[in-house]
């Protein structure tokens, strides 16, 4: 005879069994796929104004981040004008594209009682080859930035090459130094889009370093100097067309400084800033001129120290 608390396990086991089974059931008739179609159930976000994500790549990675609507902003910052910045190459960007650190009004708003204010700007999340010369240049070595030029950030127009503009920039930080009295400064202020300013020499976020005594920065600066001026002067078309003449760019490289410049030895020669000056080149008949009759001598002799009025015929 087999003993009762068998028949009491028994019982039990069939009675978690069951209900392991319908617990089985109920669940899956709750959380699996629906019966028409087997697909799972859709879950949706609540309505409401769709959000504008703002994308720019770093490195290869995609970041986004919500953007703020403009008139947000220009509500409170009421110093930037809003019709100004929107005709500006920016005005069709949300203020926290380049504000970035900006992600919520209401925060910023009230943040601003204890005086915490948006980070620093940076240009070079959108403008990459720029950056990537400013990385490279003269004034990115003496912490120069991009809103030292740039100013006007937020009424910018689209620059279209204007000349004029160029050279209202770089005076802002460059003192006078004669360009506006020489040759290329007369004609690129009279209207001439061939005449060199500043960027056309120097360029326009790649600025060379031209300054210091090391031997490396003398030659550069020497070999710079003619390079950047045979750049036009070495044109046909363009000379001829402002009726330039073409015989010292055609001349320089059959003389002794040429020469020697071509063999790669630019510091011990002439080349065509020496003679002629860089920033403030008048022509031969102005008395200011570095190669005006009465200043040969004093300009040769800079290199040629027994220089005389025999020496410069």
């Amino acid at each position: 005879m087999k003993p009762k608390f068998a028949k009491t396990g028994l019982f039990f086991l069939i009675l978690s069994f069951s209900l392991f089974l319908t617990l089985g059931m109920s669940w899956a008739a709750t959380s699996g796929p629906e019966k028409e179609g087997g697909k799972l159930p859709v879950v949706t976000k609540p309505s409401g104004p769709a959000e504008k994500v703002e994308k720019f790549v770093v490195r290869g990675r995609e970041y986004g981040y919500e953007s703020i609507d403009n008139s947000e902003c220009l509500g409170c910052h009421k110093k930037i004008n809003q019709r100004k910045f929107a005709q500006s190459v920016h005005g069709a960007n949300s203020c926290n594209s380049c504000h970035y650190d900006i992600t919520d009004i209401n925060v910023h708003a009230e943040a601003r009682k204890a005086r915490i204010h948006a980070g620093p700007v940076t240009c070079h999340r959108c403008h990459k080859k720029e950056a990537e010369e400013h990385y490279a240049s003269a004034h990115f070595l003496n912490d120069i930035q991009c809103k030292d030029c740039h100013q006007d950030i937020h009424e910018m127009t689209p620059w279209k090459g204007d000349k004029v503009r160029v050279i209202k920039t770089c005076t802002t930080c460059h003192s006078y130094d004669g360009y506006s009295e020489s040759v290329h400064g007369k004609a690129v202020l009279e209207g001439n889009p061939d005449s060199a300013t500043c960027s056309d020499c120097h360029g326009l976020h790649k600025i060379p370093l031209l300054k210091g005594d090391e031997p490396k920065t003398v030659e550069f600066r020497k070999e710079f100097h003619t390079e950047v001026c045979q750049k036009c002067h070495a044109d046909k078309e363009m000379m001829e067309r402002n009726k330039v003449f073409l015989i010292a760019t055609q001349t320089y490289y059959e003389s002794y400084h040429g020469k020697v410049e071509h063999l790669g030895y630019p510091k011990l020669v002439a080349g065509c800033t020496d003679c002629h000056g860089f920033h403030n080149i008048l022509p031969p008949d102005n008395p200011k001129s570095l190669i005006s009759e009465g200043r040969l001598v004093e300009t040769c002799g800079k290199c040629h120290r027994h220089a005389n009025a025999n020496f410069v015929q």
